[in-house]
């Protein structure tokens, strides 16, 4: 691709033809990577994108982020311009002057680089090119070939010294295809479809085609006189990573058979007489209420874990390696774990790179049953790991021992609905319970008095809209209990009943809208853990009414089995009984079966909406 030459095709183009949505499209992308020993990495990026739609003129607004602690990385050579068609032969190109780009700092590691592309709008074609250089040879950046919108042609090359001894990690399912992991230093792919945010996603950049590279070794001059060198060994083995990790010298008062700080802390704690899982409980309650969480993600404690008591505040990792060391000074076959979460990324099982874990959780075997635990949050009992570290696998911080653990929630999530009505009196009820995951999403949403954003203010029945009168709840700052909230509704004086009354009978739906809207997916649906939402209604058919239309009962599934759901209503002499029901069974469902839970979900959507008729008795 050469600067600022446009082709008739790339002029012409007015939509994606596989993508009729995308706002923009990444025209080419071309990167380059060059290191030979004893020069720093260079790596060459060239990025053109044509503005399809208003939408899309955010991709004028550039932001290129860089390490720059310690001067590991720079951003050099950087140019920007939009190139717009005119009546003539030449297009007008507007440069983006040097004055116009700006340097931000955005962490105490990183600083970003920012530009606007001028004069940008509909049909615009707007590009950039800039090296990257960097000293950090071990693990270098490599390249992604999609972003968040359509990329049709993607092409990146590698010039890599004969001494360099580097490993291709491969990630997507297409450069695996093409490539089969073959030795090679060129790649190529088009017509990528966009990674755009949706609903129930892991971390979508997991899925995205993407090459990295990691020095395995090199080869030293031994004797220049002579030509002879030895090859140096770089890249680790999960056993000695392990090692290298318990090394560290805030893991020492884990590594010691007894700590007598963490015995003294113990022998408050009472847990004589108490089974193993209620000795986890009440050690993890107590880490978990003594330390803040000071909103970092470490692999090791940023201090000495005495200290980090005395102050109670601390990182992950920290909070995380005083509960290992206190369950395995209680007797318990306790040990460090780490961890990948979502945000950061998947775990790359088989190459050994400490880089691929930012977080530290601990783990309790007892007999053949393992307890995963994160004591960071106040919000969750011990036996529920965090939504943010349900990722693949960890890897167990056991010397000479080391192995993978999943990262799953072993336990359904549920919600439960019941609900009265009785029309007669103008009265309904609601009584609502969750467990799990949902329990700790409703109590931080109850930690900021907001109880009338779950249960509604108002609910209707036939032609009456009736307030919320009470509301309750029980068991808001017990996480070991399912939390309870409860409500009351009703009119100030009695109803008076129309001829034929239309009732929406799911009171409490969660079901509202259906949150898989695009028309394809490209990578996993993933729910996080296993949940089943219940509602059952129980409602008074008023004297001198029937039923003159209750909605079908079904049961349906998506094709795999992964989803079931259930909706089952029936009249029992004056009372109406309506089950519905959601269970998702599998939390990760391939893209393949996409079109099936998207089908799934609107009629779960349409069932909920679905009204029941009474009618007097005395109506002809």
């Amino acid at each position: 691709m050469r600067w600022g030459k446009i082709t008739t095709k790339e002029w012409n183009l007015t939509q994606c033809d596989y993508d009729t949505l995308a706002e923009a499209v990444i025209l080419q992308s071309i990167g380059e990577i060059e290191f030979f020993p004893g020069r720093p990495v260079r790596i060459r990026h060239h990025i053109r994108i044509k503005i399809l739609s208003k939408e899309g003129l955010k991709w004028a607004n550039v932001s290129i982020p860089y390490y720059f602690k310690d001067n590991q990385e720079s951003i050099l050579g950087l140019k920007a311009q939009t190139i717009n068609a005119t009546s003539g032969r030449k297009p007008a190109i507007i440069k983006v002057r040097g004055s116009q780009i700006f340097t931000e700092k955005s962490s105490n590691l990183y600083k970003v680089k920012k530009f606007a592309l001028p004069n940008v709008s509909v049909g615009s074609i707007i590009e950039y090119k800039y090296d990257l250089v960097t000293r950090s040879v071990v693990s270098l950046e490599g390249w992604t070939f999609q972003d968040e919108i359509p990329t049709l042609y993607s092409r990146f090359k590698a010039k890599i010294g004969v001494n360099a001894d580097y490993v291709v990690v491969y990630q997507g399912e297409r450069l695996d295809k093409k490539y089969n992991r073959l030795a090679r230093n060129d790649w190529e792919l088009q017509n990528l479809p966009a990674l755009r945010k949706e609903p129930f996603t892991n971390n979508r950049w997991d899925y995205a085609e993407k090459i990295e590279f990691q020095l395995k070794g090199y080869n030293k001059v031994t004797d220049r006189n002579a030509g002879t060198t030895k090859y140096v060994e770089l890249m680790s083995t999960w056993p000695k990573l392990v090692k290298d990790v318990l090394d560290i010298s805030e893991f020492a008062p884990f590594k010691r058979r007894r700590f007598p700080f963490a015995q003294n802390i113990l022998q408050g704690l009472n847990l004589s007489g108490l089974s193993s899982q209620e000795q986890i409980e009440k050690i993890y309650n107590k880490v978990r209420d003594h330390f803040v969480w000071d909103e970092y993600y470490r692999l090791a404690p940023r201090a000495n874990l005495k200290k980090l008591w005395r102050e109670q505040s601390a990182s992950g990792a920290g909070i995380n390696l005083w509960l290992a060391t206190l369950l395995k000074n209680a007797g318990l076959q306790a040990f460090p774990v780490l961890i990948s979460t979502k945000s950061h990324g998947k775990v790359l099982v088989h190459y050994p790179l400490l880089s691929k874990f930012n977080h530290l959780i601990a783990a309790v075997r007892v007999g053949t049953k393992y307890y995963l635990l994160d004591a960071k949050d106040k919000g969750y009992p011990y036996q529920v790991l965090p939504e943010e570290d349900l990722n693949g696998v960890g890897l167990t911080l056991e010397s000479g021992l080391p192995g993978w653990i999943p990262l799953k929630s072993k336990e359904f999530t549920r919600s439960k609905a019941f609900a009265t009505v009785d029309l007669t009196k103008g009265k309904a009820s609601l009584s609502l319970s969750w467990y799990g995951q949902e329990a700790y999403e409703k109590r931080k949403h109850l930690a900021s008095g907001k109880h009338k954003n779950i249960v509604p203010s108002k609910i209707t029945l036939g032609t009456e809209e009736i307030s919320l009168s009470d509301v309750s709840t029980e068991n808001q700052s017990s996480s070991s209990k399912p939390l309870q909230i409860k409500a009351t509704y009703k009119l100030p004086e009695t109803p008076d009943l129309p001829n034929i009354l239309y009732i929406k009978p799911v009171l409490w739906n969660a079901y509202i809208s259906n949150p898989f809207k695009s028309p394809q997916r490209f990578y996993p649906i993933d729910f996080n853990y296993p949940f089943e939402d219940t509602y059952i209604l129980t409602l008074t058919i008023p004297e001198g009414y029937k039923m003159e239309s209750l909605p079908k009962n079904i049961k349906a599934t998506t094709p795999n089995g992964a989803i079931l759901f259930t909706y089952q209503a029936q009249v029992l002499g004056n009372r109406l009984q309506l089950l519905t029901k959601v269970k998702v069974l599998q939390v990760t469902i391939h893209h393949q079966y996409y079109g099936g839970v998207k089908e799934l979900f609107s009629r779960i959507v349409e069932k909920h909406q679905e009204m029941i008729v009474l009618k007097k008795v005395n109506e002809k």
